[in-house]
């Protein structure tokens, strides 16, 4: 993929008249477009509504009170003066708030521009990442200098703080990773004043929340938990992710394979059954970033707002990547069960772009989607490719629930002091891992003395919790007989458990 330098360096070179180029991080750009045109000998006009028409690195403006429609005169008049000397390279910053008025003077004169029949000038229209060009010059080439790159990075951390350590300095890049360059200035130098120097976790924590200031809080960046070891049964569907964890790694390291990268996986079941607990293990086991979607603050009451905050948050989630975008209850987002006739179309363009994000190459964004009814989502999400697979997680099983156990018991300090007995694995016979959890926590609560965490207190404090799974017995029957023939199962359940669902669906009490 050719960089944004290589792009700017390829229209100037090629005596391009005008372009876009869409950048968070001006400063930095501004000073590679002067660096690029210095290779070409090239002469340098910078131009801004605060500090006028300016040559880079002279103290005072050339002419400070210029209006935009005298620049842009002066720019067309080059065309018609004979071509003697170097070249001239525009960079008109921020145009893009002069550009959002659709001003029909400066977009003819624009206009003009890119049409004249001339090679001695290139000019440089900067403005935000995000921004449409108006139709009037819509034809332009664009350049979009979105994320910074890791050399960049570097450089402004070796600009911070000299001789750094090689690792050190990667470490804190990749604290850094999805802030703009002044984002990064200003963080380092917040670290340097409140903790005497370049804390990684500070800066880890403050670009947690600056991402997600950024993006309207629509996603959150959430800290894995342990790794999959540490999720009780599920073994398919562990076995699934580890396989396909190998490929991600690949692909995100620029490894070349033949397969392509895994796109993501939808996990859907009742509640309680440790969707959203896989989800944070998953990125514990592969080491990247998890990204929560917020759907609630996706949808604004402005016309165009909705859209904005889903493009927002897809572009901040794929400058974080590798990384898991983890959508938890997505049927939230897509309750098509509503009349949704008065909404101006907002849920169909949303659904759209959700779906072209699904389709995309979006380069180490591994999406885990769970639902607790699957049934609820529209068609066009459960088309193949979208997913790379849909797993149904189920009650655990006999064996699992003594999985779940046992790492249970050694989450709460009860390992050696407690069993996964038979009369243990009994009783949570149509228990959910949430609910498991739950009694051990009723135990600690009501035991209080140590003496008192056993088993026959344990025991107690289940037989007083009313499974889920009983309360809403017919509700489950029929989960099991649709996902049964619709879905992969996430377990490796043994014979006689398996055995027992098919012909009770819900275990007897």
């Amino acid at each position: 993929m050719i960089g944004y330098s290589d792009q700017i360096r390829g229209y100037i070179q090629s005596f391009c008249k005008l372009f876009y180029l869409g950048t968070a991080n001006h400063k930095l750009v501004v000073r590679k477009c002067v660096e690029i045109a210095s290779e070409f000998s090239m002469d340098v006009y910078l131009y801004n509504l605060g500090e006028g028409l300016r040559r880079p690195g002279q103290g005072k403006p050339k002419d400070a009170t210029i209006d935009p429609l005298e620049v842009l005169n002066r720019i067309l008049n080059t065309s018609f003066e004979p071509f003697a000397g170097k070249r001239k390279l525009y960079i008109l910053e921020h145009f893009d708030l002069l550009l959002e008025n659709r001003d029909p003077f400066l977009l003819t004169r624009l206009r003009l521009i890119a049409d004249a029949e001339s090679n001695t000038y290139s000019v440089i229209l900067m403005g935000k990442d995000s921004f449409r060009v108006p139709e009037t010059i819509r034809d332009i080439p664009q350049v979009l200098a979105s994320a910074l790159l890791p050399d960049e990075i570097g450089e402004i951390i070796g600009h911070c703080r000299e001789n750094l350590p090689a690792m050190e300095k990667q470490a804190l890049a990749a604290n850094l990773q999805g802030l703009t360059s002044l984002q990064c200035e200003d963080l380092l130098a917040l670290s340097l004043a409140t903790r005497n120097g370049l804390d990684p976790e500070f800066i880890r924590v403050q670009r947690a929340r600056l991402l997600s200031q950024h993006a309207g809080k629509v996603i959150q960046l959430y800290e894995p938990l342990g790794n999959l070891d540490e999720v009780g049964g599920l073994g398919a569907l562990k076995d699934w992710l580890i396989k396909r964890g190998r490929f991600f790694h690949a692909q995100a390291g620029g490894q070349g394979s033949n397969a392509p990268q895994p796109k993501g996986v939808l996990l859907t079941g009742p509640p309680g059954c440790g969707k959203s607990h896989l989800v944070r293990a998953l990125a514990g086991s592969w080491g990247v970033n998890l990204i929560r979607l917020e759907p609630a603050r996706l949808f604004r009451s402005f016309v165009g707002e909705t859209e904005q905050n889903f493009l927002s948050a897809f572009e901040t989630v794929k400058t974080l990547a590798p990384a898991i975008l983890w959508i938890d209850e997505l049927e939230k987002l897509f309750a098509y069960g509503a009349d949704h006739s008065g909404d101006g179309g907002v849920l169909s363009r949303v659904l759209s772009l959700f779906l072209d994000f699904l389709q995309s190459r979006r380069g180490g964004v591994f999406v885990c989607a769970t639902t607790n009814a699957i049934a609820g989502l529209p068609q066009e999400i459960l088309r193949p490719g979208r997913f790379d697979a849909v797993f149904f997680i189920d009650l655990p099983s006999g064996k699992e629930r003594e999985h779940i156990f046992t790492i249970l018991f050694r989450k709460y300090g009860l390992a050696g002091k407690l069993e996964c007995s038979e009369d243990l694995l009994n009783a949570t016979g149509d228990f959910s891992g949430a609910e498991m959890e739950q009694a051990i926590i009723d135990m600690l609560y009501e035991a209080g003395e140590t003496a008192f965490q056993n088993e026959f207190t344990l025991l107690r404090n289940i037989r007083k919790i009313v499974p889920l799974a009983r309360t809403m017995k017919e509700n489950f029957d029929l989960m099991r007989r649709w996902y049964r023939s619709r879905t992969r199962a996430a377990s490796i359940e043994d014979g006689e458990e398996k055995g027992r669902r098919k012909t009770c669906p819900i275990s007897p009490r």
